[in-house]
């Protein structure tokens, strides 16, 4: 007599936003999960996660990068405000600074990547030129 165990995957599509994120305001920080609330081109707010940046456009990743800068700086400033309402703490500045940061990172490990791609393709042509 044989058992077969059969495991089940879970092969669903990650979710890209959490049950509370209506009561959230835009380019604001989450705590669970760690990352910035943001609005996508449709006008839905989504979560950018720390651990997940690799997986968003350059455009994407710029967009909140400059809103959260924006307000970041209108918040040092004294410029801005619609802070106090918002709630803003000096943790919500702190991980607002500090996604700045990661988000600088990864676009300009994108850069790296792509401006070495060019320089290997160009060696490649140039070989390819000079062969007889």
């Amino acid at each position: 007599m044989h058992i077969i165990i059969a495991k089940k995957l879970n092969i669903t599509e990650p979710h890209k936003t959490f049950p509370e994120i209506e009561f959230k305001e835009p380019y604001t920080p989450s705590y669970n999960p760690p990352g910035i609330v943001y609005e996508d081109l449709n006008k839905q707010k989504r979560v950018l996660v720390v651990d997940k940046l690799y997986k968003f456009s350059d455009g994407t990743l710029k967009s909140v990068r400059d809103e959260i800068h924006h307000i970041v700086l209108d918040f040092r400033l004294d410029y801005n405000k619609e802070m106090p309402t918002r709630k803003w703490t000096v943790v919500d500045g702190k991980r607002s600074g500090l996604m700045i940061e990661l988000i600088d990172k990864k676009l300009r490990e994108r850069e790296i990547i792509r401006n070495l791609d060019r320089l290997v393709g160009a060696r490649e042509l140039e070989m390819d030129c000079h062969t007889p």
